[in-house]
């Protein structure tokens, strides 16, 4: 086979550089042809997928089609599904990805506990100067919704920038503005979740007991 071109983009299936071929080449090649033979004709009638386009707005009796070509047709995730060790990967990825929620939740929490207990004393000033309990827990969510928003866009710029460097090279990388976006709403919503743990907490400290605790 002689090489005519090469893609822009890197094309690979299962982590392997694919090669694009006429279908004829390609029923000639899975059928074990050596050069210089004839491939049996029913080598011509075989073929893994093929790809229906339809047009926009139509349409598509999908079962009437399987049923006249013999084929069973699935949607584009389906067939992502399909590729070896693609469901395998992707939950593995997914699971990991949980993971890290979980970890930077508790993380977050654990820091913002150690915060709000030592403005204990502080806290339990106000709450005798007359603040309520629901003061407190706002002051306190307003006061870590800052800094998560703060270190959020921080970590995004620096996790873009990173990106940057990475994708056009060898490395398959994308960023895509959708994922970013929910992932970063994501670790606020649970860094503000943890804040709110702890300052529940301390704002149901009773502030005679938090002010003599001090002395």
């Amino acid at each position: 086979l002689t090489v005519v071109g090469i893609t822009a983009d890197q094309r690979t299936f299962g982590h392997v550089d694919v090669a694009y071929v006429p279908l004829r080449t390609w029923q000639e090649i899975h059928a074990g042809t050596v050069d210089g033979q004839p491939a049996a004709a029913t080598a011509y009638e075989e073929a893994t997928a093929v790809a229906v386009l339809a047009r926009s707005g139509a349409v598509v009796d999908v079962g009437a089609a399987d049923a006249a070509a013999g084929t069973t047709t699935r949607t584009r995730e389906d067939a992502f599904g399909a590729s070896p060790g693609y469901t395998a990967e992707t939950t593995t990825l997914n699971l990991i990805q949980a993971f890290l929620y979980v970890i930077s939740a508790l993380l977050i929490g654990a820091f913002f506990t150690v915060w709000t207990i030592n403005r204990r004393h502080e806290l339990a000033v106000i709450r005798a100067m007359g603040a309520t309990a629901g003061h407190l827990i706002r002051d306190t969510i307003g006061q870590a919704a800052v800094v998560l928003l703060a270190a959020t866009a921080v970590g995004v710029g620096a996790g873009v920038g990173a990106g940057a460097l990475l994708s056009g090279g060898a490395m398959p990388f994308a960023l895509e503005a959708r994922p970013v976006a929910a992932s970063s709403a994501l670790l606020v919503a649970l860094g503000l979740l943890g804040a709110g743990a702890a300052a529940v907490r301390i704002a149901r400290v009773d502030p005679i007991t938090a002010l003599g605790g001090s002395r």
